[in-house]
């Protein structure tokens, strides 16, 4: 299998950054290829409706009959709807599925052969090679993927758990200071009735500058 050696474990768990930043990258992969199936599904069920059968998905429905009949179309319906369960289960660990949508629409470009070599043109090719484009990128995602899950530190790769893990037996002494000097915190206790030696702000008489007394004269000329 191949092994991308970006991803190889490095000591210290130095490779933690890069391999979740992957993981993340294959995560959003998956879920575009989610939303890109469901909307080739709806197209598929237009197709259908106006009698536009993709030759590569209408083998298995042409075994219960060529016209439009119940089993067939059952079968086909069935085939298109797996499209996106496949999607939605390769954004789990089942990598594999969005191997098989790659193939489906591989399958789909070479089916559009089988008719001959005027019916390369046609629409379904189109969408054919649209899908093959979007979903080549699930070989280097899932090779990858598989890599990851063998790595140390999948699929979190945090830095914080593997240090837990690393020192099981260290325990922080903040938690223990930080109660120990809440525990030794005093208050003041406010009476729940006021004393009557303490006058209220709106009964406590003001202080003007004329009540004040003024120096005579007599007192700066003694001062002199």
């Amino acid at each position: 299998m191949r092994i991308n050696e970006k991803l190889i474990e490095q000591p210290k768990h130095a490779h933690y950054l890069v391999c979740l930043n992957r993981k993340t990258e294959i995560d959003r992969f998956c879920h575009k290829l989610f939303i890109f199936s469901i909307t080739e599904a709806v197209i598929f069920l237009v197709m259908m409706s106006f009698g536009l059968w993709l030759s590569a998905l209408s083998w298995i429905p042409s075994l219960c009959g060529k016209e439009f009949t119940m089993p067939n179309i059952a079968a086909y319906l069935i085939e298109i709807i797996l499209l996106p369960v496949l999607a939605l289960i390769g954004c789990g660990k089942n990598k594999i599925c969005i191997l098989i949508l790659f193939a489906t629409q591989c399958l789909v470009v070479i089916g559009c052969f089988f008719g001959g070599l005027k019916t390369i043109n046609t629409f379904p090719f189109a969408i054919g090679i649209i899908g093959a484009i979007i979903t080549y990128p699930s070989i280097s995602a899932y090779l990858d993927y598989q890599q990851l899950m063998q790595t140390e530190g999948f699929p979190q790769f945090n830095n914080f758990l593997a240090d837990a893990e690393d020192n099981p037996e260290f325990v922080s002494s903040y938690g223990k200071e930080y109660y120990k000097k809440g525990s030794e915190k005093t208050f003041i206790n406010i009476p729940e009735k006021p004393s009557p030696d303490i006058q209220h702000i709106s009964k406590a008489e003001s202080v003007y500058m004329d009540d004040i007394p003024l120096i005579n004269d007599n007192s700066e000329n003694n001062l002199q």
